[in-house]
């Protein structure tokens, strides 16, 4: 769920949002259930008759509650993580023949700053495989580019799509010191790494808006990224209401 206020002047905007989430990641050896909180202000402005350049700045603060079952030995931890995230775009928005097709090539950079509290597994009964594991940090440069096209043939109805490809640099793999919990020998401790994020990612989606009399707007949207070894998908339908 997210509340928010913006705001329109003559060439600039600006706002603020709070996003309250419960992310969820189940497998078959792995769940996790999370709380999070994601504050972030946005605001923008043309350059000219045609560009415009828009940012972003917030936070997010996380609390999980992680299950691992490991040889048919169960173990459970909690642990929180932070986000800082900042970014950049600059567009261009150009009329296709008539006031209903717009669209808007755009290039941008974002920086996503993570930092992950360790956490110590609950041992159960034998301790055997629960992991005591170290803090990690992780920051990721990325550098889209790409473009979107809007079609809005009434007032009540807007069709969308983009295309984009997704640069991504910095920490890419994170690693932490572990060691299991009821094994005190150093020479046993060991360390521990992420899935590494492939480099780059091709992107489409498609969203349909439905705009009320009043203040109500209902969308439907599909998002798919593809990359070297991971490949996401997302839909999502969302109802706002502008008061």
């Amino acid at each position: 769920m997210t509340v928010g206020y913006d705001r329109r002047l003559n060439r600039e905007f600006f706002g603020i949002s709070g996003t309250f989430g419960n992310p969820d990641f189940t497998s078959d050896t792995l769940r996790v259930h999370g709380d999070s909180v994601t504050l972030l202000g946005y605001g923008g402005t043309k350059l000219g008759q045609s560009w415009g350049l828009s940012g972003h700045i917030g936070g997010d603060h996380t609390r999980y509650r992680q299950f691992r079952t490991v040889r048919d030995e169960s173990y459970s931890s909690r642990y929180s993580s932070s986000a800082f995230m900042f970014g950049l775009e600059l567009s261009r928005g150009s009329w296709l023949g008539c006031s209903d097709f717009c669209v808007r090539p755009a290039i941008g950079y974002d920086l996503l700053a993570l930092c992950s509290d360790g956490y110590r597994e609950d041992p159960g009964q034998t301790g055997k495989y629960a992991l005591d594991v170290s803090s990690y940090h992780q920051a990721l440069h990325r550098v889209k580019v790409g473009a979107d096209l809007n079609w809005q043939p009434t007032r009540w109805f807007i069709a969308s799509g983009d295309a984009y490809y997704l640069s991504v640099l910095g920490d890419r793999t994170t690693y932490a010191d572990a060691r299991f919990v009821n094994d005190y020998d150093p020479a046993h401790a060991f360390t521990t790494s992420s899935f590494t994020v492939d480099p780059g990612f091709f992107g489409l989606g498609a969203r349909a808006t439905f705009l009320t009399k009043k203040h109500w707007e209902f969308s439907l949207g599909y998002n798919t990224m593809f990359g070297k070894t991971t490949t996401g998908q997302q839909a999502m339908l969302t109802a706002v209401c502008k008061f």
